[in-house]
């Protein structure tokens, strides 16, 4: 696993494919901040493949929110926000799990920084 710092937080890419059932999971990072996961990014690539992911995880976790017209959509709860957010014009889907605790943190940070 190859890892790089930017700023605070740690950057880890994973050398492999994952996989979710019969589904691919490429290009996966983890983000770390402080020694402690606050993020997992992967892609599933592939109309047919992100359209069976995106069933999957509504059999899973429910029918989420959609946001926009785009197929995003996202599931939350008090700790985790999961993130399906598909490219209209590639097919391909990038995924995003968060954990809100260091997310808020975060934003907050940045906020003071540059006073937003």
């Amino acid at each position: 696993m190859a890892c790089y710092q930017k700023g605070s937080m740690e950057i880890c890419k994973l050398p492999y494919s994952l996989k979710d059932g019969d589904i691919i999971l490429k290009k996966v990072k983890a983000y770390v901040y402080r020694n402690q996961l606050y993020m997992v990014v992967y892609q599933v690539e592939g109309l047919e493949q992100s359209e069976t992911y995106l069933m999957y995880l509504k059999m899973r976790y429910g029918e989420g929110k959609q946001k926009g017209y785009a197929p995003h959509y996202e599931w939350e709860n008090e700790q985790i926000r999961l993130v399906y957010d598909r490219n209209l014009f590639s097919g391909n889907t990038e995924v995003r799990w968060e954990y809100l605790p260091i997310i808020r943190h975060l934003e907050k940070q940045y906020r003071n920084a540059y006073g937003f």
